[in-house]
């Protein structure tokens, strides 16, 4: 893609692995890395989530295709009867999961030392795009 078209919030929006609501808000900006990024955000259920979509990125070794993630975060409370951490999760296969293990397998591939299970919930993490 040589830059956003007219109407790109509105295909990519319908095209999305799950369903993302009429109210987020969208940007798409042309990354360093030579590639286009969008982004929908929206608050539901006490959660901001956030759904990237990306062209493929240039220097990937793993995910070698325009790709999808949906991430969560809730944010914390330090004090108070209800008192709880930040909680920061991304949609892995069809469960979430803590977004810190996710950058922990990340890690972990980029220094060479990723099991097979790191490398799958890498590529689970990343949805193909049509």
């Amino acid at each position: 893609m040589e830059q956003p078209v007219k109407g790109q919030d509105q295909y990519l929006r319908t095209h999305a692995p799950w369903p993302i609501p009429k109210c987020a808000s969208f940007t798409m900006a042309k990354k360093a890395g030579g590639y286009w990024q969008a982004k929908y955000r929206w608050q539901a259920a006490g959660w901001s989530y956030e759904a990237r979509w990306h062209e493929r990125t240039p220097a990937a070794r793993l995910v070698t295709w325009p790709s999808w993630r949906l991430d969560r975060v809730k944010a914390g409370k330090g004090f108070g009867p209800d008192a709880h951490a930040r909680c920061e999760q991304s949609l892995v296969g069809d469960q979430w999961e803590s977004t810190r293990r996710l950058r922990y397998c990340a890690r972990r591939f980029e220094d060479g030392q990723a099991s097979d299970q790191d490398v799958q919930w890498l590529l689970n993490a990343h949805y193909r795009s049509v």
